[in-house]
């Protein structure tokens, strides 16, 4: 054998497809505490007891475990409006912890920072 893995560009291939998937209109994104209870079921399938805990307790070990559309239906599917013009959206987190449905979408980061207690 000469060393090569003939199979690592597949993987990159197939690790690529995901990120090309298209993107669902909101009306049909699924309900959110659908998307929390599958999600617990394939985990649960994947994974111990402990190891759930772990993720529970740490929100970057569980995002890495979500797919696209449990990712998105999270992201987008809880909170929503509609406005008729351009608009202004203000959402306050600690720098230390924005939220990953505010970084997925590209929003941008504004120079007006709220000083608070944390």
């Amino acid at each position: 054998m000469d060393g090569r893995r003939p199979w690592v560009p597949l993987l990159l291939l197939l690790g690529a497809v995901p990120a090309c998937a298209p993107t669902l209109s909101v009306e049909e994104l699924p309900d959110t505490s659908q998307v929390v209870r599958e999600l617990g079921r394939r985990l649960s399938r994947s994974y111990s007891a402990s190891e759930l805990e772990r993720f529970a307790s740490r929100g970057d070990l569980l995002l890495a475990h979500l797919n696209h559309v449990e990712r998105d239906a999270l992201g987008r599917g809880d909170l929503r409006f509609q406005v008729d013009r351009p608009a202004r959206v203000t959402v306050a987190t600690p720098a230390a912890s924005v939220p990953f449905w505010v970084r997925d979408p590209g929003f941008r980061r504004e120079p007006n920072v709220l000083m608070g207690p944390d």
